[in-house]
């Protein structure tokens, strides 16, 4: 996932880049391998995020503290 020649810039955070008129190339597809290899849980690992997250957004407030901004580093 971090080859140059597919990916522009592959070490910053950036969704938007699979988005828009030229998108990149969408990842999922080498992520769980593929032919006599591929991951049996990769329905069950995607459904598993999806519930997950549609949970969270359905119950909680996100919002950013107005107060303290954190400093982001990686």
């Amino acid at each position: 996932m971090h080859d140059e020649r597919t990916y522009r810039d592959t070490f910053t955070f950036k969704p938007e880049r699979f988005l828009g008129e030229v998108p990149e190339e969408d990842p999922s597809d080498l992520l769980f391998g593929f032919g006599r290899r591929v991951c049996p849980g990769t329905h069950l690992a995607l459904q598993s995020l999806f519930i997950n997250i549609s949970n969270v957004l359905a119950t909680l407030i996100i919002e950013p503290d107005k107060e303290a901004m954190p400093e982001v580093k990686y």
